[in-house]
C-alpha cells in the first residue's frame, strides 16, 4: 500500500499525463501537488513508485508515466467519478427526453448521445428480457408471392418480426385464419408460457389451416427468441481513436475489433459492477491492449439489467468519463423505467 504522499504523487502523474500526454517530472509535480513538497522528496518517492512498477520511463525523457499497475491502483484507490455540471445534465435529459416508440430506439439513441458527449465510441445494451412480460399480439402476413412475415408484439410495445419463404401457396384467407388461431391461443398470455407451449404444442387447430405447420411453428419460436437476446448498439466507430493513439498499428487493430460486435458484446455484457473500468491488459483480446472500457449498469427492475460503456485510450480523463457514464446510466434507468410504466 502506498503512503498518502506517494498516492498524491501517483494521482497527479496520472491526471497530468491524461491531460497533456507528456511524461511528468518532479518540477512539474512540485507545482501541481496540493501539498508543499521539495523536488528532492518528490524524486525519492518517484523512485519508490518506479521500483514498485507504478510508474515507468518512456524513452529518454526524464519524466514518468503511469504503468499498467499504476493505472489499476489509481482506479481502485484514487479516482472518483466527477459528476457532470448542470449544463451537461440538462443536455442529457433533453436528448433522452423525446418520444420513443420502441425500447430499442431509446437504447440506440443513448449510444449516440454518450458517444457525442465523450468523443469516444459508446456501447449500449438493452435490458435482458424477463419472463413476466405478456405477449399481446401475433400475426402472419404475406409480403409477396411465397415471402411471408411472422410478427410478435409484447405488452411493453416491443416488436419483433421475421420474414421467411415457403414453397407452398398460402392464401390471404389462410393467413388471416392462422393469425386468429394464434391470437386465440397465445394473446395476453405470459411470454414464458408461450415459449414453452410453442415448443411442445402440436397446434392441431392450425394443421388443417396452413400448408406447412412445422415451418410456422419454427418461425414464431425464432421470433420469440429475439426478445431474449441482448440488443447491442455501437455508436462512434470512427472515433476509435484520434486522441492518444500510440501508433498506426494500435489504431488499425482497434478499428478491426470494432467490426466484431460479438467480442465487444461479450466484454461489456460480462460486467457486474454498477460502475467499473477494465484496462486493456485485463481484456481477453490483445487488440484492445492500449485502451480501456468504462462500463455502467442500469437496473429497470423486473424488466432486467442493461449496460452502457465507453471505449477510450488508456490515457483518458477517467474521473470525467466515469462521471458521465454514472450520470448517464441513472438517466437511462429513469427513462426506460418511464417507458415501461407507460405500458403498465
Amino acid at each position: 500500500m502506498l503512503t498518502e504522499r506517494q498516492s498524491l504523487i501517483l494521482k497527479q502523474i496520472v491526471d497530468t499525463y491524461s491531460a497533456t500526454g507528456e511524461p511528468v517530472g518532479s518540477k512539474s509535480l512540485a507545482q501541481r501537488l496540493p501539498i508543499r513538497v521539495s523536488s528532492a522528496t518528490i524524486r525519492n518517492d518517484m523512485s519508490i513508485l518506479s521500483a514498485n512498477d507504478y510508474i515507468e520511463k518512456l524513452h529518454t525523457s526524464s519524466g514518468r508515466v503511469p504503468s499498467e499497475r499504476g493505472y489499476r491502483y489509481y482506479l481502485d484507490h484514487l479516482a472518483e467519478p466527477a459528476p457532470p455540471d448542470a449544463q451537461y445534465q440538462q443536455y442529457i435529459q433533453e436528448l433522452l427526453g423525446g418520444s420513443f416508440q420502441q425500447l430499442d430506439d431509446i437504447v440506440r439513441q443513448s449510444a449516440e448521445v454518450l458517444s457525442e458527449l465523450t468523443e469516444y465510441p459508446a456501447i449500449t445494451i438493452s435490458p435482458e428480457s424477463q419472463t413476466g412480460e405478456i405477449v399481446q399480439h401475433l400475426q402472419v402476413l404475406k409480403l409477396n408471392g411465397h415471402h411471408l412475415m411472422a410478427v410478435v408484439i409484447m405488452n411493453t410495445g416491443q416488436v419483433e418480426n421475421q420474414a421467411f419463404v415457403v414453397h407452398e401457396d398460402w392464401s390471404t384467407a389462410q393467413l388471416e385464419k392462422a393469425t386468429n388461431i394464434l391470437n386465440e391461443t397465445y394473446a395476453e398470455q405470459p411470454f414464458s408460457l408461450v415459449v414453452k407451449d410453442l415448443a411442445t404444442n402440436r397446434l392441431q387447430s392450425l394443421a388443417a389451416v396452413v400448408p406447412n405447420l412445422a415451418v410456422l411453428r419454427h418461425v414464431f419460436q425464432y421470433v420469440l427468441q429475439k426478445f431474449t437476446r441482448d440488443q447491442f448498439f455501437l455508436s462512434g466507430r470512427t472515433k476509435l481513436f484520434p486522441v492518444g493513439v500510440a501508433n498506426a498499428d494500435d489504431y488499425g487493430q482497434s478499428n478491426s475489433l470494432v467490426d466484431i460486435n460479438d467480442d465487444l458484446l461479450s466484454i461489456v455484457d460480462g460486467v457486474i459492477s454498477p460502475l467499473s473500468v477494465q484496462l486493456g491488459f485485463e481484456l481477453p483480446n490483445n487488440s484492445l491492449r492500449s485502451y480501456s472500457i468504462v462500463s455502467g449498469l442500469y437496473d429497470v427492475g423486473v424488466h432486467g439489467i442493461g449496460r452502457i460503456a465507453i471505449i477510450g485510450p488508456t490515457r483518458m480523463e477517467y474521473p470525467k468519463v466515469m462521471g458521465l457514464v454514472d450520470a448517464f446510466r441513472t438517466e437511462l434507468q429513469n427513462r426506460i423505467s418511464g417507458y415501461y410504466h407507460g405500458y403498465e
